[in-house]
């Protein structure tokens, strides 16, 4: 049971122990990748590493902080990726400008799957992107006409909508 003393004592350690934390200083961590990649975006990875878009190079990276080692994933040519997050399906999903196309690699394997967009789409400069709660993937590119909302459902199906602002 709480009473005005036992009350006063936990208020008064939860007080110090925010202080405590308030005045941890942050650490920062950098990490060698290779030369020319050009890291752009971030993404933590199911496995405790670290995706990042190798944008210079067309690829997708992977930083292991624990042992500071990174691998590249080719993503094909002409391949220059923006945006990287990880689906629901805890697999990495790229936004390709240089593809002109959302790209899936699958995390435990590598294997790569290219979603090109509409052949009446031109280049788009996709931006990075996000699921909704359903599952779908809503992206934007800043080279379309209007406002673009491009979604691309984890079966592979486009739906293109514009809206213009006003």
């Amino acid at each position: 049971m709480l009473n005005r003393k036992n009350s006063f004592f936990c208020t008064l350690v939860a007080l110090l122990t925010l202080a405590a934390v308030a005045q941890a200083e942050p650490v920062l961590q950098e990490y060698p990748v290779p030369p020319g990649s050009h890291p752009h975006d971030v993404a933590p990875a199911a496995d405790g590493g670290v995706w990042y878009t190798a944008q210079r190079v067309g690829a997708l990276g992977h930083l292991d902080p624990k042992s500071g080692k990174t691998r590249h994933i080719p993503l094909g040519e002409s391949s220059s990726p923006h945006g990287v997050i990880v689906g629901p399906d805890g697999s990495p999903w790229i936004t390709d400008s240089g593809l002109n196309a959302i790209v899936r690699v699958e995390a435990a394997t590598g294997a790569i799957t290219r979603f090109p967009l509409p052949a009446n789409t031109p280049k788009a400069n996709l931006n990075t992107a996000t699921f909704d709660r359903q599952g779908q993937l809503w992206f934007t590119g800043q080279e379309i006409m209007g406002t673009p909302y491009l979604i691309i459902d984890t079966r592979g199906r486009f739906n293109l909508t514009v809206h213009h602002l006003n």
